[in-house]
């Protein structure tokens, strides 16, 4: 029996009963490889049981009408099964599940997830979608529904695209985290966590076989006006982003984040941004398949010297190997507040002559993952390794300007002076 406080549930069984009945509203359940059959206050969880032969007459099985914010994580419904989703919800989220999905009772949704692989069978109902803010939709085997949302989304803020979702790295971070606060924001995809469970260690990783579709031909419905006048947050993953992307990209006059994780990048892609951009983070695919070589040669000089004045920017978040070759081109903003790097494994200290350096006040290290912890730790020692890493960063980072500088350790979190690298 739940109390009556009981607000976020992560529900992962195969059998039993919970007992609602001193619940009035939940904020938030996850279903993960299970669905109750709800008798009044009573949820009950049984075995798996087989499909019906008879699919023609499909039986309803409707979710309790008391959770706001619903999640359907790896969820098979039976194929004589027509799953309905209550008319309460105001969140759904469907992610690497099949079966038929009745959501036309929902009369306010404002926040929906779609994320499925080319080998899902799903067929799903949609509600009136002019209240959606908030979509969240992968490309992958999933173009029909894709381009439909994309189409019908017409009042959405806040839009994350991906091309594909490579379940083996955990690009999303399973959304059974119920907790709003312990989630992660669509421009913070910077860490690929392995997923622990079983499926993980079977699938393949999936991102170099289908990480070069252009962005702009495959997200064509989102460069409508309504959208880059509405759009003030988006996350574009796994997608080639090419010069004609870009030029699109800027127009959107409401933008105030931008997230982009991408294999290859232009070395005047900050350049390229919308002018009221604030926050901009740029980090490549760190699937342990793509080489090191890969990322390095795919990033594009640009000649000549280009004006890099974005006076709205103030937070930029880049992989360690992204700034160094923006850095190169000279094509760094002049000045931020906060400029976070994610390490690399390899150090680049060449001496080369900057213009001009970035003005940064505050200077974040950020936390590695564990792969790219555990290379860098067998050849150095961690202080001498952030030591290093600092003067590099010094060639083009106007050190006079930075007031604070913070190293996020797998463990710790330590300050450095920075007067020591003027």
């Amino acid at each position: 029996m739940l109390n009556s406080a009981c607000k976020y549930l992560n529900i992962e069984v195969q059998k039993g009963c919970i007992d609602v009945s001193k619940v009035e509203k939940l904020a938030k359940v996850v279903f993960f490889d299970c669905l109750p059959v709800c008798e009044g206050n009573l949820w009950i969880f049984s075995a798996k049981h087989k499909d019906c032969t008879d699919t023609s007459q499909k039986k309803r099985l409707e979710l309790p009408n008391c959770i706001e914010d619903i999640v359907l994580e790896h969820v098979s419904v039976p194929k004589d099964t027509l799953l309905v989703v209550n008319e309460g919800c105001r969140n759904a989220a469907i992610i690497f599940s099949k079966g038929y999905f009745d959501l036309s009772n929902v009369k306010q949704l404002r926040k929906f997830k779609l994320l499925i692989t080319e080998q899902s069978s799903i067929s799903i109902e949609f509600p009136g979608l002019k209240n959606v803010v908030s979509l969240e939709i992968s490309y992958d085997g999933n173009e029909r529904y894709f381009m439909f949302l994309l189409l019908n989304c017409i009042n959405v803020k806040e839009v994350i695209l991906y091309n594909t979702v490579c379940e083996l790295h955990d690009w999303i971070g399973r959304d059974t985290s119920t907790i709003p606060e312990k989630e992660m924001a669509p421009w913070e995809l910077n860490e690929l966590r392995a997923m622990i469970n079983q499926e993980s260690c079977t699938s393949r990783c999936r991102s170099p076989h289908v990480c070069f579709k252009d962005f702009n031909a495959r997200c064509n419905p989102i460069f409508c006006w309504e959208k880059r006048k509405n759009i003030q947050n988006l996350s574009i993953i796994a997608f080639q982003i090419s010069e004609e992307c870009l030029k699109q990209l800027r127009k959107f006059i409401s933008l105030k984040t931008l997230s982009i994780m991408a294999q290859n990048v232009r070395a005047n892609i900050i350049y390229c941004l919308p002018f009221n951009l604030v926050n901009f983070s740029l980090m490549p695919i760190q699937c342990n398949a793509i080489l090191e070589r890969d990322v390095v040669e795919s990033v594009q000089t640009v000649f000549g010297v280009v004006s890099s004045k974005r006076r709205h920017l103030k937070n930029l978040k880049l992989h360690y190997l992204f700034f160094i070759k923006i850095a190169w081109s000279m094509s760094l903003p002049e000045e931020v507040d906060v400029l976070e790097i994610l390490p690399w494994q390899k150090i680049m200290n060449l001496n080369i002559l900057v213009h001009k350096k970035i003005k940064v006040r505050k200077l974040v290290i950020l936390k590695m993952n564990h792969a790219t912890w555990a290379t860098i730790y067998k050849i150095y020692e961690p202080e001498y390794y952030f030591s290093q890493l600092l003067c590099s960063l010094s060639q083009y980072i106007d050190f006079c300007s930075v007031k604070e500088i913070k190293i996020l350790d797998q463990k710790v979190e330590n300050s450095f002076d920075p007067c020591g690298y003027d």
